[in-house]
């Protein structure tokens, strides 16, 4: 049995506390302060003295006391292996759930747990149990339109939105369609669909359900949800789902979204110190794969190749430098065979008042992010000729970040023989699903369900890796989020901290991934409102298979001199060099606005999901095994010093100018020439621009005489 973590009822009872103090739903934490709770208004104190914040309640939690990690670690208990030839037992997934919580015994009752569900220990639970439960209770539900009694404010009256849902597709309690009908052979199969299909159509906080499209059945598509009997034997459906309630939601902050945007582009009309980027452009991504790596040549190959001999390995590594990067290969697959590869799209719904506060915008969808892969595979392999058979699983849902990977790697357990037998198994994820792809694909090395001679890829586009912006915590008031949503919104931040076990955790399978020589590229935005750029292109780790790029949407403004200047900073470290911490330092100043900013916006561009594809296929494996470099970034502590980054410039450009085949003389030309004519238009770049001011001053020429001779 584990240890219960100490002082965790304090913190329930914190909360507690300030939950009971909410009478009606805040629906952001700005409205949270602008009314006064029923059973206060008598109270002497100031408001803004009972208004705690999400920053507030972790920096509690950390002063009640701080979980003790290395005292858990023996907790967890290692999960059985499994051969290339039989299905993994479904109870086996269960036993790698690092669960922070026990999961709720009704997915739609959360708030109504017990004490015993409060617990922080470390446990697990069959998974036979948490079906049967879930099961039962889709039985008993109540439509999603209906109000529930006693289940707080928490959850959504969906009104006219569901209305017109219902309208458009059907309500929730009608039969299935007719004309689909023919797909099952009895009506019971047929109710199964339909209640599967219910299922997700609920808003519930700890859903989670995948669906498969094969390449051999156009007519319809296999859904699995857990809670459901089709969590374990999928059923038939449509092709095109219906939108569900999370998804409509969601969609609603596009008409904000809009209005902001028109509003800013008319603003910022007359403004000459940004580029708007053309119509016809998909945006910029950069650097590319071509721009940053070279064709490798029978020189190199034969270097690399005497680093195998393992007893000329210390002689080589003495006169031979170490293999930093990866080099373009020359295509050697044959255009005569089926080239067979499983997409899988991973996202997950945050909780929409967090969405609402600090994005703004829609998050997307794991069928739109499997879609878009697809569509640039497809693209991608008739440029090369070949005969492709593509598989596609999305997995979709919402609830805390390890939670989710056990149910996910349950139901993806449906199609476990369809990855064994793929020959590209490709991952793309946005924001919390990239914790949650890059645990899935660990397991299922782990478990031994992939080989070697399987390509393995994962594309992570602003992943929080690092955490979000270390201020956003102090947006968000507890007080209107349910008990369940404050500790998914505690987990993103928890990545701040390397220490805890969520951060843990991902570096825990990020070693196992590029010691099975997966290919990751970390993609992130250059205005991103949520996420930095140092997490979203996980600055914190090193390992040739790892590549970064930065992506600038088509319909976003931006400065040709940030674009130049990380785009260089992403091209040093893709070639193993150090940046000096130079993104780090930089991310800072490039937060994006709340609406308009990029972190949505990364997943519409084909060209960021072929980019991934590039890095998996046209690229070398490494000749010897190298260990992931790890540096410890604590950014919720680290203090800013506007004085560190000149510093961290003035290594970077000579760790620039060091470099060769990547034309490094023209970048720092490129970087001083556009810093020159840039005019920064908000406070935080102007406070950017102060900081390295001495590039109006610096002579080029003068510059690379001083790298060439120190």
């Amino acid at each position: 049995m584990a240890k219960p973590i100490k002082n965790v009822e304090k913190l329930s009872s914190m909360q507690n506390k300030a939950q009971s103090e909410q009478s009606e739903p805040i629906h952001d934490s700005a409205s949270s302060s602008s009314s006064v709770p029923s059973n206060l208004e008598n109270e002497d104190d100031n408001l803004e003295q009972n208004v705690v914040t999400l920053s507030d309640y972790r920096k509690q939690r950390d002063i009640i006391g701080p979980i003790d990690l290395r005292e858990s670690d023996e907790q967890f208990p290692e999960l059985p292996n499994i051969n290339h030839h039989t299905v993994a037992s479904r109870q086996s997934w269960n036993f790698w759930f690092w669960k922070a919580t026990d999961p709720p015994k009704s997915t739609l009752e959360p708030e109504n747990l017990s004490d015993d569900h409060l617990n922080l220990s470390i446990c697990s639970q069959t998974d036979s149990s948490h079906s049967a439960e879930a099961e039962s209770t889709v039985v008993a539900a109540e439509p999603a339109s209906a109000a529930p009694k006693g289940r707080g404010w928490q959850f959504w009256k969906w009104g006219n939105e569901l209305s017109n849902l219902s309208k458009r597709n059907g309500s929730l309690d009608c039969e299935i369609n007719h004309s689909f009908s023919s797909l099952y052979s009895t009506s019971s199969k047929a109710k199964l669909a339909d209640d599967a299909k219910r299922a997700i159509k609920r808003n519930t906080v700890t859903s989670h359900w995948a669906y498969f499209k094969s390449s051999e059945h156009a007519e319809y598509a296999e859904l699995a949800v857990v809670g459901t009997s089709s969590a374990s034997n999928p059923v038939k459906v449509e092709v095109d789902l219906a939108a569900t309630p999370l998804e409509l939601e969601e969609s609603m902050l596009l008409l904000d979204t809009q209005a902001k945007k028109e509003a800013d582009i008319g603003s910022s009309s007359n403004s000459t110190d940004k580029t708007r980027l053309s119509s016809e452009s998909f945006g910029i991504l950069a650097p590319t794969i071509e721009c940053n790596y070279r064709v490798v040549t029978s020189t190199t190959r034969a270097r690399l190749n005497l680093q195998r001999i393992s007893t000329l390995k210390i002689l080589s590594s003495k006169i031979i430098k170490e293999e930093n990067h990866l080099y373009i290969k020359e295509n050697n697959l044959d255009s005569n065979s089926i080239f067979k590869a499983v997409v899988i799209g991973v996202h997950g719904f945050l909780p929409i008042r967090m969405v609402r506060t600090l994005v703004g915008q829609p998050t997307g969808t794991a069928s739109t992010f499997a879609a878009h892969a697809t569509e640039a595979l497809r693209s991608w392999g008739r440029a090369h000729h070949l005969n492709m058979k593509i598989d596609v699983v999305a997995l979709e849902g919402e609830g805390k970040i390890l939670e989710r990977v056990g149910s996910l790697l349950s139901l993806l357990e449906n199609w476990l023989d369809v990855i064994r037998d793929c020959d590209f198994l490709y991952f793309a994820s946005h924001s919390q699903g990239v914790p949650v792809a890059i645990h899935i694909a660990a397991q299922l090395f782990k478990q031994n369900v992939l080989n070697p001679n399987q390509k393995v890829a994962l594309l992570n586009m602003a992943g929080i890796c690092l955490g979000p912006f270390p201020e956003l915590d102090a947006k968000l008031a507890i007080k209107a989020y349910s008990r369940l949503e404050n500790e998914i919104m505690m987990e993103l931040f928890d990545f701040q901290d390397p220490d805890t076990l969520q951060s843990r955790k991902l570096i825990e399978s990020l070693e196992i991934l590029v010691s099975h020589d997966t290919k990751l590229t970390f993609v992130g935005s250059l205005d991103d409102q949520l996420v930095p750029l140092f997490s979203s292109t996980c600055f914190h780790v090193s390992h040739p298979n790892i590549f970064r790029s930065i992506h600038v949407d088509k319909t976003s403004e931006h400065a040709p001199f940030l674009t130049n200047l990380m785009k260089s900073c992403m091209m040093v470290r893709n070639l193993g060099r150090d940046d000096h911490n130079l993104n780090y330092e930089i991310s800072r100043y490039l937060i994006g606005s709340v609406g308009v900013g990029g972190h949505c916006k990364i997943f519409r561009d084909l060209n960021v999901y072929t980019l991934g594809i590039e890095n998996a296929l046209q690229t070398t494996s490494l000749t010897n095994p190298k260990p992931m470099a790890y540096q410890e970034i604590n950014s919720k502590t680290i203090i800013n010093n506007p004085y560190h980054l000149p510093w961290s410039f003035r290594g970077f450009i000579q760790q620039l100018l060091e470099l060769k085949h990547i034309n490094s003389i023209k970048l720092v030309q490129e970087i001083v020439e556009s810093y020159i004519d840039w005019n920064p238009s908000t406070k935080n770049l102007r406070d950017l621009s102060r900081c390295i001011d001495i590039l109006e001053t610096v002579d080029i020429d003068e510059l690379i005489e001083s790298v060439k001779t120190s």
